[in-house]
């Protein structure tokens, strides 16, 4: 959930900044490295950390699991 939050306000730091009065290659830097911090931020909360800090798929391994053990069908 923090993560998604975290990509919120990324988008709306976006709006800050093509609001503001920089120039437009500040604008497209500043835009574009908020966007992939926002899609970073997104995939995190999709897939999680899991268990192990450094190993991105962990927690999709772990939730199939679960789902299996108690059929969960979503």
């Amino acid at each position: 959930m923090v993560s998604f939050i975290a990509a919120a306000f990324g988008i709306f730091f976006l709006y800050i900044l093509w609001d503001s009065s920089g120039s437009i290659s500040d604008k497209i830097f500043g835009g574009v490295l908020i966007i992939i911090i926002s899609i970073f931020f997104i995939y995190i909360g999709i897939v999680g950390q899991g268990w192990n800090q450094y190993d991105i798929a962990d927690d999709l391994s772990f939730y199939k699991k679960i789902k299996k053990k108690y059929n969960i069908r979503w």
